[in-house]
């Protein structure tokens, strides 16, 4: 079962490393999951307890029963799937280990059985985040090829808080699951049919390799290989072996060998890679081979095409994440999610606690369907952010959003909101602060499943950076677009918010391109170096008028302003010129100047 989450509890888990100024998280209200206050007997007040007695260590075995290789297997590139997941108490022999994030000292280390025998009072342990490990006894030991040899393990983060009770059941129960890699051999009705019978002197068999290490598969071979991964990506090489008869139907058969090998690339732990092999135009003569890969990686499956024999073309296994048709839709509100989000100083009053660009995820499910989880993971040229979420006991990156917490800490950070069908997820300014506090692009994959198990990701961009207006000169911000970007000057918002505490005065806008030049910017009264403060002539102060320029005391003294020119960007385009063309536009205060420019595409 594959997990899927959202992106704000991100800004929830920044701001309980980073903290904001004014808001310390404050972990002291019970447990993920647990019973919140429910203490022993006679409690020591500098401890939590870990309560055992409900435990259910979990191990989770998907199955797919695929059609056989007989009449019912004719078109095996659209296989009959049944799926069946089972899940099943681990065994007593099962490794386990509880280990402190913090210090890595471990409070457990034995058998599940073991474990399960100390369950008739609660464990006593130190205020912390720690992870409960386990795997399957032959976990140390999985064999680089083998027949019917799963091993399996799995972690859990949980957090023990002072003088209250953790349990590990419901969403923090532990389960385990498949720890190599599971492959299987069907042939098409058509494709046995064709190659000679089984004899002395050449058999049809069906070789799968990885690493250096093989396991051949008869005609009649049910049972599933094993592999174990390796360091780099895993490749699995299939190769076919026969006579095939490659006469028409109704003539003499005339065999011929074949030795046929394919690659199937980027194999990972956890997945079952069944592997169909069927031929085309059968009834021509003709040999083509046509290999089907069917991934499943827990609940979540993944159709993969193959290619002939005679084909030059490469088998491209689909990224896993692909969205499926009909999973839920996440958005901004109010902005376009697809665009860089720019966190910088001029959107925050650091005396009122006041932010004026939040972030706000929608999450929108299909028709009949509801929201069932959200979860946000990252990617950040920013180490710390990553150390910051991995210390707060999120795995991989992975903030869950949605089923909420009620209890959780995180709240003050993200809140989640039911509207409608909606579920919004909508960052306070606590949240804001403490993404604030973390300067870098950093990378937030939404992931949305709705209740018919599709699921979507969508990825958002944010930058922080930390522009002080008073150090170095006015702040000039940009929502939703990246001075770094060029951009279409076709349907472009150009609207720019400038913040200075101490007054504007000074605002110059320099225009440089090889394509728009400045016999064309005379013909609309303007020049490719223009100060706005103090335009150059009466007709060029009352154009940029027009064109929605501010100009002298509009600028001259302003602590906030808005620079909108977005009515000036088609007029580029009038000028039948096709190129780049910049906008740099020059603010300066009694601290220093600052300039960013706008880069744009004419005609493009």
């Amino acid at each position: 079962m594959k997990t899927t989450r959202i992106f704000p509890i991100l800004l929830l888990a920044l701001a309980l490393l980073g903290g904001c100024k004014k808001d310390t998280p404050y972990f002291n209200q019970g447990g993920e999951g647990g019973g919140g206050g429910t203490t022993p007997d006679n409690p020591d007040a500098t401890v939590g307890y870990l309560d055992l007695s409900s435990l259910l260590l979990s191990v989770t075995d998907d199955t797919e029963q695929f059609p056989d290789s007989g009449a019912a297997a004719q078109n095996l590139s659209s296989p009959t799937v049944t799926r069946a997941g089972a899940t099943s108490e681990a065994a007593d022999d099962y490794l386990v280990s509880i280990v402190d994030n913090k210090t890595q000292e471990s409070a457990f280390q034995g058998t599940y059985g073991e474990l399960k025998a100390l369950a008739d009072k609660p464990m006593p342990l130190a205020p912390s985040s720690y992870t409960f490990r386990a795997e399957s006894a032959n976990y140390a030991a999985i064999p680089d090829a083998d027949w019917e040899c799963p091993a399996f393990h799995g972690s859990k983060v949980f957090t023990i808080y002072m003088n209250s009770t953790t349990e590990l059941t419901g969403k923090n129960a532990p389960v385990c699951t498949l720890a190599n890699i599971k492959a299987s051999v069907s042939l098409s009705a058509d494709l046995d049919r064709l190659f000679k019978p089984d004899d002395d002197t050449q058999q049809l068999t069906t070789t799968l390799s990885m690493g250096g290490s093989a396991l051949s598969f008869g005609r009649t071979e049910k049972r599933a290989a094993y592999f174990r991964a390796q360091e780099n990506a895993s490749t699995l090489t299939v190769r076919l072996r026969g006579q095939y008869n490659k006469a028409a139907d109704g003539e003499t058969p005339v065999y011929t060998p074949v030795d046929w090998k394919q690659e199937i690339t980027s194999c990972k732990p956890g997945q079952w890679r069944n592997i169909s092999i069927t031929v085309l135009n059968a009834d021509k003569g003709n040999v083509q081979f046509q290999l089907t890969v069917e991934t499943w990686a827990y609940d979540e499956k993944i159709d993969v095409d193959v290619m002939s024999l005679y084909s030059a073309l490469e088998e491209v296994i689909p990224d896993e994440e692909i969205t499926d048709e009909g999973a839920p839709a996440v958005t901004l509100e109010g902005k376009d999610i697809s665009q860089p989000f720019n966190l910088n100083s001029s959107m925050f009053d650091f005396d009122i606690d006041y932010c004026s660009n939040m972030i706000t995820a929608v999450a929108s499910p299909g028709a009949g369907s509801t929201v069932a989880t959200l979860s946000a993971v990252f990617e950040s040229d920013n180490a710390a952010l990553l150390a910051a979420l991995a210390a707060a006991g999120f795995q991989d990156n992975r903030v869950e959003l949605w089923p909420a917490d009620a209890e959780s800490p995180l709240k003050q950070y993200v809140v989640m909101k039911q509207s409608g069908s909606d579920l919004l997820a909508k960052v306070t300014y606590a949240g804001m602060k403490g993404l604030y506090d973390y300067v870098g692009t950093h990378t937030v994959k939404f992931v949305a499943t709705d209740s018919e198990n599709r699921t979507s990701y969508t990825k958002l961009t944010i930058k922080v950076t930390h522009e002080s207006s008073s150090a170095t000169g006015p702040g000039i911000d940009w929502p939703d677009h990246d001075f770094e970007t060029r951009y279409s000057n076709e349907d472009l918002s150009v609207v720019i918010n400038v913040s200075s505490k101490t007054g504007i005065t000074g605002f110059t806008v320099d225009i440089a391109s090889p394509t728009v030049l400045e016999p064309e910017l005379e013909t609309l009264k303007l020049a490719s170096h223009m100060d706005l403060i103090a335009p150059a002539t009466e007709d060029m102060a009352n154009q940029l008028k027009v064109l929605g320029f501010p100009i002298r005391d509009q600028i001259s003294g302003q602590t906030n302003m808005v620079f909108d020119i977005t009515s000036f960007m088609p007029m580029l385009s009038a000028l039948n010129r096709t190129g780049t063309c910049d906008f740099t536009l020059t603010v300066t205060d009694a601290s220093g100047s600052t300039s960013k420019t706008i880069k744009l595409n004419v005609g493009n």
